[in-house]
C-alpha cells in the first residue's frame, strides 16, 4: 500500500475541525484508522471502530468514546513507529489524553497533542512508502536478471545496447580518414631471404671479370669479399704444396 498523505499538519486538523464542526476530522481519522491498520497487518492488533461511530457515542458521553478512540490510535502509531526504528518524536495515548483533553483549558493542549500525534505518523509512513520503492527496485531487478539467466540457457545471445549499436566515431574528426589499404603494413624484404637488384644495391664486389655481386650494405659486401679472398689463399696454398 502507497500511502499519499505524508504531510498532514495536526494545527490545520485542529482548525479545521472546528469550522467543519468535526466533519473534517471524521474524514481524515476515518483514513488514519485504515492506514495504520495496513501497517500493522499482522501483528496481531484488534481492529478500532470506525471513527464516526466513536463520534456519534461522544455526544453520549461526553467526547469520552472519542478520545479513547483517539488514545489507542495513538498507541498503536507508536507501535508502528518502533517496527520502523523510528525513536522521535514519541507518543502515547496518555500523552493525548492529557494534552488532548485536560490541555483543552488552555487551548493549546490539542493543537500540540495532534502535531505530535500526525508528525509521528507522516514519518511512518514515508518510511512505509521508502520500503515498498526499495522493494519494488529490487523485485525488477531480480526479473531482469532471471530473464538473462532463461535467454542465456536457451541459447539467446543478449540484446545489444543503443549505445552499442552506435557507429563509433573517432575522437579526432578533423583528420583525414586512413584506407583500408594504407592500413596494411608494408613487408619490407630483408637481405636474408632475397637479394637486392642490381639497380637497388650500394655496395658490388667484382668476382671475375664479368660477374658482379651486388649488396645492400657495406658490412655484407666486405664480408663476401673476405671470404672469396680466403678461399683464394687457400687455393694457392694447395697449388703450393702439389709443386
Amino acid at each position: 500500500m502507497t500511502y499519499s498523505h505524508t504531510k498532514r499538519s495536526g494545527v490545520a486538523f485542529v482548525f479545521l475541525g472546528i469550522i467543519t464542526l468535526g466533519i473534517y476530522p471524521i474524514v481524515v481519522l476515518s483514513k488514519v484508522r485504515k492506514e495504520v491498520a495496513s501497517l500493522l497487518d499482522g501483528k496481531g492488533v484488534d481492529p478500532q471502530i470506525p471513527f464516526v461511530w466513536a463520534y456519534l457515542l461522544g455526544f453520549l458521553t461526553l467526547g469520552i468514546v472519542p478520545l479513547i478512540w483517539i488514545c489507542r490510535m495513538a498507541n498503536k502509531i507508536q507501535m508502528a513507529a518502533l517496527e520502523k526504528r523510528i525513536t522521535s518524536p514519541r507518543l502515547s495515548g496518555s500523552y493525548m489524553f492529557w494534552l488532548g483533553y485536560i490541555g483543552t483549558l488552555f487551548l493549546a493542549g490539542p493543537f500540540l497533542a495532534f502535531h505530535r500525534f500526525f508528525a509521528l505518523l507522516n514519518k511512518v509512513e514515508s518510511s512505509a512508502n521508502f520500503e515498498a520503492e526499495e522493494r519494488a527496485k529490487l523485485d525488477s531487478a531480480k526479473k531482469e536478471m532471471l530473464e538473462q539467466v532463461r535467454g542465456q540457457s536457451n541459447g539467446e545471445s543478449p540484446a545489444e545496447s543503443p549505445a552499442e549499436l552506435q557507429t563509433v566515431q573517432s575522437p579526432y574528426p578533423n583528420l583525414p580518414e586512413q584506407h583500408a589499404e594504407e592500413k596494411e603494413e608494408k613487408k619490407e624484404p630483408s637481405w636474408k631471404t632475397a637479394s637486392p637488384s642490381p639497380a637497388d644495391a650500394k655496395w658490388r664486389v667484382r668476382v671475375g671479370k664479368s660477374e658482379v655481386r651486388s649488396f645492400a650494405t657495406k658490412a655484407e659486401a666486405v664480408a663476401f669479399a673476405k671470404s672469396l679472398l680466403a678461399e683464394r689463399r687457400a687455393l694457392d696454398e694447395a697449388k703450393a704444396k702439389k709443386e
